[in-house]
């Protein structure tokens, strides 16, 4: 460490030394050549290109690029052409004035087009395309664009003609249906109950035209709705609708479902819409004779829908391509006619859980799975095999004759890990070959030799100097990579410096060892990132981005990696969270206006309102005996006067009535409470709160100073009443929250990391780290060693196309456990849905025990 921090000074101290030359003054001697516009710099004595270099803001290159003569010397007078607008402005405005997607090739000296279509694997004609004004041969330096298509060998190697075609109609199609979106508009009322199912050979201006409605408004009322419908399609109509009776439509919350039985447990047990799915057998049409059609009945799932019929999740996801597990009531699925010689499917366990939740998962007694697997525990663990029974719509066969494969189709020393895994089902171990791992990591190295930073760190400030801001990362990655060696994963690990700078990605992927890396980490900044994904994108090569947020990175590039968890997901955990803690408390959705997150704060609110919330009631002596105390508030009152009247849980109550029926029950509404913070205040939530049961608060936003300002008004109320909050959607992402308030109210938030400190590995880890580099390691360094010692051993264990292969990849981190599934059709991005849940009691943070929460989510798009 001591030799390492005598280099760092000493190359501080050589950089001013180098630094100190003439003071260069630009000129405002201003030229046109060849059409761009150049400052006319007259070398004075002293100068050198670095100082002219940084006194125009252009990179030495730059100036080589315009005065290649420069390249040898430089000489007092002599007058060199110095682009008025520097390389970096000129990348950002092309990028944001070109309309199709690209990255950036330097081209080296005679290069021609042929030369560069070959090191992309393009063809020429599309290159010669996007940079129709350049001319061949090239010069050393010129920027050619390298438009973003799939290369034409990958797609002979590695994908047959129609999967391709597919693949990219999906896309096409995808963008399609999502041109000409409009805002989504809550205020707009719609048509209860009602949805317009759409048929094929619709679009939406003919079911605007349909009800005779504006093409605006139809779209305001569905989020998301473009130009363009899919069959199936369920669409709100808004209530100036004129509805006929030709038009498709599903009934909504109807419930249709059927009376479940079991009879001794030997018998498959009857499943809701079972005797729809053989009326709607009947519209199958040609080429639908293998598959059955069942309509999503109420509480239904895909677990429970793969039982009835004896199917597997992923059948259900071969049949039905873009089916995801968030399925609606009236939704059609293909269900496939799959025969099977056992009364049994296999639910593989993922992590560790218990049988009573596996039953629950698929709507049946615990007793039943008991019953079919001898010998089984009650609590099971990850790889073993449960057996689950199978619905009365499984079609059960004596043998099923076995199909002989070709041949050459036959391969030798394959082994099958597990034949529901489809094409992951092979160990596949790189003993001899390397892992390559690209690191681009922004270390702003060239700050170093600024002479004016350093001389301020060298007399202590270092505000603003950024060298090094995230060493931390490489150290983790570092870490991680030791550790791995020991193991038998042969990782090369290459670190590049790559940060806001445009320029300077664009010369990171001039390396020719980076079209053969099997995975790129970073870059971190959104401009560079999106550079490097189109890069990647263009060889095939998985790109993790370990920091970003955003939601557009898996959508516009193909082979994307989202390590921080989606926030659709939150859904779904929230709601089992609330369905096993809280679900006999009186429920409250704040947000902080009706049009930010509009959509997301509708999905929730229907999570919230779709849950079988019980019956509440309490008897008239608690209600009387509470008036009493509300009473009693009032000094003046003395007993046996005239009680005031009150309201609880939105209902206003008379003290006197209560006394006159005091054996009786009173019955209250116990629907979630929306409330608009903008336009219902506070005063709405006093109003419904419950004295005599808990109160659990769900407040969705995005603004740091609402929800400190909601915090602060419940935390009032607190020895008053229970009240209980769950924060959403990214509340990690608010610094400084009072941590008295968050215990106070006994917050609960998704968090995408969390260290636990009295974990024997993470002590382990921060030993090492500290044995290594004398330090304690921040966020950073415990997210680049979970990264890379995740994705360096799917990489082991899968190959170079693990990322298919990622929602079966599982192993414990420091700060998650990453749990991937497919992001988009029509793409190979993937994003993680694991989310830590933290509640702050005690004046600590805890994670909670997700298994008493969360069911593994099995119904990844794959």
């Amino acid at each position: 460490m001591k030799k390492t921090l005598l280099s760092f000074y000493l190359v501080l101290i050589v950089s001013i030394i180098v630094a100190q030359t003439v003071t260069v003054i630009p000129t405002h001697r201003v030229e046109q050549r060849n059409g761009k516009q150049y400052y006319v710099h007259v070398v004075q004595k002293g100068q050198t290109v670095y100082s002219i270099a940084k006194a125009y803001n252009v990179g030495i290159d730059e100036i080589y690029y315009e005065n290649p003569s420069s390249k040898n010397g430089i000489n007092v007078n002599q007058e060199l052409l110095i682009p008025t607008q520097n390389k970096e402005t000129e990348i950002r405005q092309e990028i944001e004035d070109t309309d199709f997607e690209f990255f950036y090739h330097v081209c080296a000296q005679g290069e021609t087009f042929a030369d560069v279509a070959g090191i992309y694997l393009l063809k020429e004609e599309n290159v010669r395309r996007a940079n129709a004004d350049s001319r061949e041969p090239f010069r050393e330096g010129q920027y050619l664009k390298i438009p973003v298509e799939v290369p034409e060998s990958v797609i002979k190697a590695e994908f047959p003609p129609e999967a391709v075609a597919a693949r990219n109609q999906a896309t096409k199609d995808f963008t399609k249906k999502r041109a000409n979106t409009v805002s989504f508009n809550p205020n707009i009322a719609v048509i209860p109950d009602y949805r317009h199912v759409v048929i094929p050979g619709e679009t939406t201006k003919s079911i605007a035209d349909k009800y005779k409605v504006d093409i605006i408004t139809l779209k305001a009322v569905n989020p998301g709705l473009g130009d363009r419908v899919e069959k199936g399609e369920r669409l709100r109509i808004p209530a100036t609708g004129v509805v006929t009776t030709t038009s498709t439509v599903v009934p909504v919350g109807v419930n249709a479902a059927q009376s479940e039985s079991v009879k001794g447990g030997d018998q498959p047990i009857q499943e809701p819409g079972a005797d729809r799915t053989k009326k709607e057998g009947k519209e199958n049409k040609s080429g639908e004779e293998d598959f059955r059609i069942h309509v999503v009945q109420k509480k239904e799932n895909l677990y429970r829908i793969s039982r009835n019929y004896g199917v597997t999740i992923q059948d259900l996801y071969d049949a039905n391509p873009g089916l995801t597990e968030n399925i609606n009531i009236g939704q059609k699925i293909r269900v496939p006619k799959k025969k099977i010689t056992e009364g049994y499917i296999i639910y593989r366990v993922k992590s560790k859980t218990k049988i009573r939740k596996i039953a629950k998962l698929y709507n049946i007694p615990e007793s039943a799975i008991l019953k079919i697997n001898r010998g089984i525990e009650k609590r099971v663990y990850r790889g073993q095999a449960v057996k689950i029974p199978v619905g009365r719509n499984a079609i059960i066969v004596d043998e099923i004759p076995e199909k002989t494969p070709p041949k050459e189709e036959v391969k030798e020393k394959e082994v099958i890990a597990d034949k529901d895994f489809g094409p992951c089902n092979k160990t596949y171990f790189r003993y001899n070959k390397p892992i390559k791992i690209a690191l681009m990591v922004p270390l702003f190295l060239e700050e170093i030799s600024d002479s004016t930073q350093v001389e301020k760190v060298l007399r202590g400030d270092a505000s603003g100097f950024q060298p090094f801001s995230f060493i931390s990362f490489v150290e983790g990655a570092q870490l991680a990579v030791d550790s791995l060696r020991k193991t038998g994963v042969n990782v090369d690990l290459q670190i590049y410096d790559v940060d806001k700078s445009l320029k300077k990605t664009t010369k990171v992927l001039q390396n020719p060892e980076l079209k053969n890396v099997d995975i790129i980490i970073g870059p971190f900044y959104s401009e560079s990132f999106n550079q490097v994904a189109l890069f990647a994108g263009n060889f095939g090569i998985p790109i993790v981005n370990p920091l970003t947020y955003r939601q557009s990175v898996l959508k516009n590039y193909k082979t994307v990696i989202k390590v921080k968890p989606e926030e659709s997901t939150q859904l779904g955990l929230i709601r089992n969270l609330i369905a096993q803690k809280y679900i006999n408390s009186k429920l409250f959705l704040i947000t902080q206006n009706s049009y930010r997150d509009a959509d997301k704060v509708l999905q929730m609110e229907n999570e919230l309102k779709q849950m079988d919330l019980p019956e509440i009631s309490y008897s008239n002596m608690e209600l009387y005996n509470y008036a009493v105390l509300v009473a009693m508030r009032d000094e003046d009152w003395v007993e046996g006067n005239w009680m005031p009247n009150y309201s609880m849980e939105g209902k206003m109550l008379t003290p006197s009535a209560l006394n006159e029926n005091i054996n009786d029950t009173t019955y209250f509404d116990n629907s979630v409470v929306r409330i608009n913070y903008m336009s219902d205040g506070f005063d709405r939530f006093i109003n419904n709160a419950s004295a005599l049961r808990p109160n659990t608060v769900v407040i969705y936003g995005r603004d740091k100073a609402f929800v400190m300002d909601v915090m602060n008004k419940l935390n009032e109320f607190r020895d008053s009443l229970n009240i209980n909050v769950i924060g959403l959607p990214l509340w990690e992402k608010f610094d400084n929250l009072d941590m008295v308030q968050l215990n106070n109210l006994k917050t609960i938030t998704p968090q995408s990391e969390y260290i636990d400190y009295n974990n024997e590995q993470v002590q382990d880890f921060i030993y090492e780290y500290r044995t290594k580099y004398f330090t304690d390691p921040d966020e950073y360094g415990f997210i680049a060693y979970d990264i890379t010692m995740y994705f360096a051993n799917a990489s082991f264990y899968y190959g170079r196309s693990f990322e298919q292969c990622l929602r079966y990849f599982q192993i414990p981190g420091l700060t998650t456990n990453m749990k991937f599934e497919r992001a988009y059709l029509g793409n190979s991005s993937v994003v993680n849905t694991s989310w830590n849940l933290i509640q702050y009691y005690n004046l600590k943070m805890h994670k909670l025990n997700l298994e008493e929460y969360f069911y593994e989510n099995e119904n990844a798009n794959y």
